[in-house]
């Protein structure tokens, strides 16, 4: 059940991202590297990987092939990129509050004991 409830969230914190996008304006307002271009170029890119980065690792979390063994580093990549996304783009407000709380809690669901039950597992030597 807790894998089912998990990859939901990151799947609909993916789902988050893609929704709330980035807007033309913030880029203009507050350019973070070089040019507007530049910047926007930054801002798509920091995007693309968070909308779909969190569905996969959901999708990891699930356990479908090809991701199941790679969600955890995928998820630190994406909340790395969310964080970015947030604290270079996004005027303080409640929407960067919640964003930040968001990629807090994922941090704390790719940690193994949380997921495993606090079981490691064992390696036969």
């Amino acid at each position: 059940m807790r894998h089912l409830l998990f990859g939901l969230f990151f799947v609909l914190h993916g789902a988050a991202h893609a929704f709330g996008g980035i807007r033309w304006e913030d880029v203009q307002r507050r350019p973070v590297v070089g040019t507007s271009t530049t910047s926007a170029l930054l801002g798509t890119f920091l995007f693309a990987l968070t909308s779909t980065g969190f569905v996969q690792v959901g999708l990891g979390v699930w356990g479908i092939a090809g991701l199941r063994t790679i969600w955890r580093p995928l998820s630190r990549v994406c909340i790395v990129a969310s964080l970015l996304l947030l604290l270079l783009y996004i005027v303080p407000s409640l929407r960067l509050t919640v964003g930040i709380c968001l990629d807090i809690i994922a941090l704390l669901l790719a940690d193994p004991l949380l997921l495993d039950g606090g079981e490691r597992q064992r390696t036969v030597s």
